[in-house]
């Protein structure tokens, strides 16, 4: 599904799994499980990080990303989107432009 995607911009970007993995918050067994499709269910979090990660629009992966999304407070317009990222990274001192 969203495995090629994810997959050519890691390859793109010269990311290993380990730094992904500290980045995002999950093993590099976890990642690894991302980019082979074999995750049935990714939390919120975990993919909304991956995509900041990666630089990657998490609207693009709409239809295809399986989220743990129950109601319409779980969802971010790009507005609060941006100023929730911003915020995890003006907090997290190990994350570096």
């Amino acid at each position: 599904m969203y495995d090629e995607e994810i997959n050519n911009r890691i390859k793109e970007l010269q990311l290993k799994d380990t730094d992904i993995a500290r980045y995002v918050g999950v093993s590099p067994t976890e990642i690894n499980k991302i980019k082979n499709d074999e995750r049935t269910l990714l939390r919120k979090d975990i993919f909304l990080k991956l995509m900041a990660c990666l630089d990657l629009n998490p609207l693009d992966f709409g239809g295809f990303a399986r989220l743990d999304f129950k109601s319409k407070e779980d969802f971010y317009n790009g507005e609060e989107f941006i100023k929730s990222i911003k915020s995890y990274i003006n907090s997290n001192p190990n994350i570096t432009a």
